[in-house]
Formats: C-alpha cells, sequence, structure tokens
C-alpha cells in the first residue's frame, strides 16, 4: 500500500510518500512440531531488487542484502532460492524472524508490515488481529 503523510516544518508544507507491504501470518508461519519462522513475501517479491535474489544454500549467498529492522532488532539478509533456482517467498534469516515473532508475541491472521525505506531497507511492525501497529 502507499501512503502519503503530508508534514509541515519551519512553515513550510510538503508531502512524503511511502510503501508499505503486509503479510497475513498463517500457521504454517509458525510450524506445528518446528518452528518455520517465516513470513510471506509473495505478495512484493517482484519490488525487491534483482541482487538480493541468492541460491538454495548459505553458502550461495546473493550479491546484496536487505536490512530488516525492527527496534533495536537488525539483521541483513537474502532471498533463498530453490534447488531449481526459483525464488523461495521468505528471507532466509529465519532466527531473526524467530525473535520477531517472539518480541512481538505474534500470532496466525496477524499482519507483519513491512514500511520500504529504501530499496534494501525495510522496517517491520506488526498488526495484532483487529488492532493498530505494534
Amino acid at each position: 500500500m502507499m501512503y502519503t503523510l503530508a508534514v509541515s516544518t519551519a512553515g513550510v508544507s510538503r508531502s512524503i510518500e511511502f510503501m508499505v507491504y503486509e503479510s497475513v501470518l498463517t500457521h504454517g508461519n509458525f510450524g506445528k512440531t518446528v518452528a518455520n519462522n517465516h513470513f510471506y513475501i509473495t505478495s512484493f517479491i517482484h519490488q525487491l531488487p534483482a541482487d538480493v535474489f541468492g541460491g538454495s544454500t548459505k553458502d550461495k549467498p546473493a550479491p546484496s542484502k536487505m536490512l530488516l529492522e525492527y527496534g533495536s532488532l537488525k539483521t541483513e539478509t537474502d532471498v533463498p532460492s530453490t534447488r531449481a533456482g526459483k525464488p523461495r517467498h521468505f528471507f532466509r534469516d529465519r532466527a531473526f524472524v524467530g525473535e520477531f515473532f517472539r518480541l512481538t508475541r505474534a500470532e496466525p491472521n496477524d499482519v507483519v508490515l513491512l514500511e520500504r525505506v529504501s530499496d534494501y531497507h525495510l522496517r517491520l511492525s506488526l498488526k495484532k488481529q483487529g488492532s493498530a501497529a505494534a
């Protein structure tokens, strides 16, 4: 979603546009017996820079990384691919996502909001089911 924010500083008004992507969490994002610790980026994967797509293992990283941040929690990660070279629809650093889930107390049906700060930087927040962003 594209948002426009009207800002007035020292008597000068201007508009700032920013993009916020959304990912609705499902039970599959958490896993039943093993923590999957991911959220889907399917709806905006085509808007990510081409050089953030890596290979199928950590030994084959992408040339560039995405900075994901939630408060002081930060990681630089890429998007893994299948062995056949098709991009997966989540970020590689699942430990970061697991910690984000823990800190926000994320549950199925909550919505991960990803504010696009720059081409390689996304700021995360969580909208609890039926509430404002956390």
